[in-house]
């Protein structure tokens, strides 16, 4: 076979077979870019309790935060003690802490966004910025502690700085036990949100408590340091950070599943082939996504189309399928090496898009060598 209507003076198939690999190898180094596999950026504090993650930090669980009894987990309360380190004006956005269910859907995460905190759950139809939805008005202090709590049902989801009511906003209806998750700090599990700060200690209740509760909660841990949480009802896990070294971070409460602290910083595990419904159309980073991975394939489906329209016109339509197919497969490799990145999100969106992308740079090329 000749290739002169693709490369003039060229005689050798060898050259569009060579295309074809360096529009593959591009394709590949655009979504695997940036392959980072850095050290942990989680480190314990000297001289007190305490971990802090540097802008490269993560921390998870390896079991749901659960019940005890088997009760569905319809409703929580979360109490943080974080310790800002960069001012309001040069603060972006971080996630100190979110839920992890396996899927592209979080139950919850909670996050600042320049110096405001904020809580987000993912299944809100909401439409534009998820930082800037639901925040708080006021920024936290540098330099300072502060005590954060978020309480959350199947009604609402609401916001306390210091143990006193900020805001709250209703909550989608959710299916029973759906906090029931695996617990993950320092960005969030499986899209690049790090966070810069100190976590002094952490509770979490399997009941909505009130503004007396955690005002009294604030004052004990203020005298007697989070451990004097120990004895409260309902209490499904309390970390206060106080080992000082080790890659584990202890749950007081027994038979509560313990933080990990990997050696290198890494995404979690997550769902390739998840449901679209549960990636969130309704965020512009996948309208966006959608149409940069068709046009990001197109270029390998016109080269496979200059090879298949060489052969017999009976064996096209076979050939013209087997090009897109070897372009979906080309994706569903790459989106599974995406897993083990934690830099990238992986999902079916992907895959039928830069699949689509293949099929029109296809028949494109197809259309042009048959005018």
């Amino acid at each position: 076979m000749r290739i002169r209507a693709w490369l003039p003076g060229s005689d050798s198939d060898v050259w569009i077979w060579m295309l074809i690999a360096l529009c593959a190898s591009v394709i590949s180094c655009l979504l695997l870019f940036p392959f980072d596999f850095r050290r942990n950026g989680v480190h314990w504090l000297d001289g007190g309790s305490g971990l802090y993650f540097d802008g490269r930090g993560i921390a998870y669980t390896a079991e749901a935060i659960e019940h005890p009894n088997g009760e569905p987990l319809d409703q929580m309360t979360l109490e943080l003690w974080i310790h800002e380190r960069k001012t309001r004006e040069d603060q972006g956005s971080g996630v100190i802490l979110s839920l992890y269910d396996g899927t592209s859907s979080f139950p919850l995460i909670v996050g600042i966004n320049r110096g405001r905190v904020f809580a987000f759950d993912i299944d809100e139809p909401w439409g534009s910025e998820w930082r800037e939805q639901f925040r708080v008005e006021e920024g936290l202090s540098r330099g300072e502690d502060h005590f954060v709590a978020v309480t959350i049902d199947r009604a609402e989801i609401a916001i306390f700085v210091e143990g006193g009511f900020t805001t709250r906003r209703p909550a989608t209806v959710k299916e029973p036990n759906w906090l029931s998750s695996r617990l993950v700090l320092g960005t969030s599990p499986q899209n690049f949100h790090p966070w810069q700060g100190e976590l002094g200690g952490l509770a979490i209740y399997g009941k909505v408590l009130s503004s007396a509760d955690l005002e009294r909660h604030e004052s004990r841990v203020r005298q007697g340091g989070v451990r004097a949480l120990a004895r409260e009802g309902r209490l499904l896990a309390l970390f206060p950070f106080d080992e000082g070294a080790g890659e584990y971070a202890r749950n007081v409460v027994p038979g509560g599943p313990n933080l990990f602290i990997p050696s290198y910083f890494s995404g979690l595990m997550g769902v390739l082939f998840d449901a679209p419904a549960r990636q969130s159309f309704r965020h512009g980073t996948f309208r966006r996504n959608i149409p940069a991975n068709i046009v990001l394939f197109a270029p390998l489906g016109w080269l496979l189309g200059g090879i298949v329209g060489r052969a017999s016109v009976d064996r096209r339509r076979f050939l013209a399928l087997l090009a897109i197919a070897a372009g979906g497969l080309l994706s569903f490799s790459l989106e599974a090496m995406q897993l083990l990145l934690s830099t990238r999100q992986t999902g079916l969106v992907d895959v039928v898009a830069n699949t689509a992308g293949t099929a029109v740079g296809t028949l494109a090329s197809l259309a042009w060598r048959s005018r």
